[in-house]
């Protein structure tokens, strides 16, 4: 069966990026390559990129949802100031909000780990196993994805023609 024949009922972000990375767990191939981005990043400053980066971002995140949702709930209730700073007192810091990459490596995580758990639940062998040879042919995905991503960031064929 061809991949986008199993990819029936997709969104045209999931096929999109399917269709780029060449596998169905293309969250997998471009996890890895913001975390190489970022353990470079991060090597050219003198550290390293933490075991727990992922779910230290997941945590964050969370943390700064649920402050906001606080404060949003303190202020739809009639103001009454000497409970306010009570209240608000009382609201632990969230701690700071994680850079651009770990956001973007946290929210594909917590859809890759959800997508792990679905496969395992329901007994989707055949995403495992895309998942299996993602992981065992990370390199080569990773460069067919890199050339697919320079094919989309040049023009159109049709344009280079009459540009000339």
């Amino acid at each position: 069966m061809s991949l986008l024949a199993r990819m029936k009922g997709a969104n045209r972000e999931e096929i999109r990026n399917t269709i780029i990375y060449g596998t169905p767990a293309w969250r997998f191939i471009r996890l890895r390559q913001l975390l190489g981005d970022e353990r470079k990043r991060l090597l050219g400053e003198g550290r390293e990129l933490l075991p727990n980066y992922l779910s230290q971002g997941l945590r964050a995140m969370e943390a700064h949802v649920v402050h906001a949702r606080a404060l949003a709930t303190l202020r739809g209730k009639p103001p009454v100031p000497a409970k306010w700073l009570k209240v608000l007192a009382r609201l632990p810091k969230p701690p700071p909000l994680p850079g651009k990459t770990c956001i973007q490596a946290a929210c594909l995580w917590r859809e890759l780990s959800q997508q792990l758990e679905h496969a395992l639940v329901i007994g989707d062998d055949e995403w495992l196993d895309e998942l299996a040879k993602a992981i065992r042919e990370g390199e080569s995905l990773k460069q067919r994805a890199s050339s697919a991503q320079a094919a989309h960031s040049s023009p159109p064929r049709f344009l280079i023609f009459f540009q000339r």
